[in-house]
């Protein structure tokens, strides 16, 4: 039996290729294996029932927070959160007080993150002042909030839903940022 030119070109050429596969396959497993690639920041402490508490010159509490559990990363000078609670005081006036789902506090005492479920209240002689967001964003010395979430800021004799809000805390100021929408009760008499 005779085989075309044609068919014997073609068949050297299956054969070199499947060769260099082969060959190939064969050195592959002589290369050292890759290196791991590192899972990230490691915890470094793990608490049950914290609590952080800071306090300002004339030695009295300024602020306070607390959790369920917290887990403390080394390298970004960072604790994590499970449901915090915080209270931030500013004598004479009622402190105001919050709650989260989770939360990140910098070691630092300076700021912190509060995620899911955010909701923060003060009551005083006038009513409870509420507001509720998904995340908020704490500066802790300066008693100052901000979200660019979507809020609701509930009052005495008010209820406005907007996007965004910065509140100082010690002026007992909040600024909605962007279509406030709101439900007030007039006073009639």
């Amino acid at each position: 039996m005779r085989i075309p030119g044609n068919w014997l070109g073609g068949l050297v050429l299956v054969a070199l290729a499947l060769g260099l596969i082969l060959f190939r396959d064969m050195h592959q497993d002589d290369q050292p294996p890759a290196a791991e690639a590192p899972m990230g920041p490691e915890i470094t402490s793990h608490a049950r029932g914290i609590t952080m508490t800071s306090t300002n010159e004339s030695g009295e509490v300024a602020w306070r927070m607390s959790a369920a559990e917290a887990w403390y990363y080394d390298e970004p000078d960072l604790w994590v959160l499970d449901q915090p609670r915080w209270q931030l005081y500013d004598e004479p006036d009622p402190p105001w007080v919050g709650r989260a789902r989770r939360g990140r506090a910098w070691d630092d005492t300076n700021r912190a993150d509060l995620i899911d479920d955010v909701v923060m209240w003060r009551r005083t002689a006038e009513g409870l002042t509420r507001l509720e967001t998904p995340f908020m964003h704490l500066r802790l010395p300066e008693h100052y909030a901000e979200t660019d979430e979507p809020v609701t800021l509930i009052g005495p004799d008010y209820q406005v839903d907007s996007i965004g809000a910065n509140a100082w805390l010690r002026e007992d100021r909040i600024e909605l940022l962007e279509d406030a929408r709101g439900r007030y009760a007039l006073d009639d008499s």
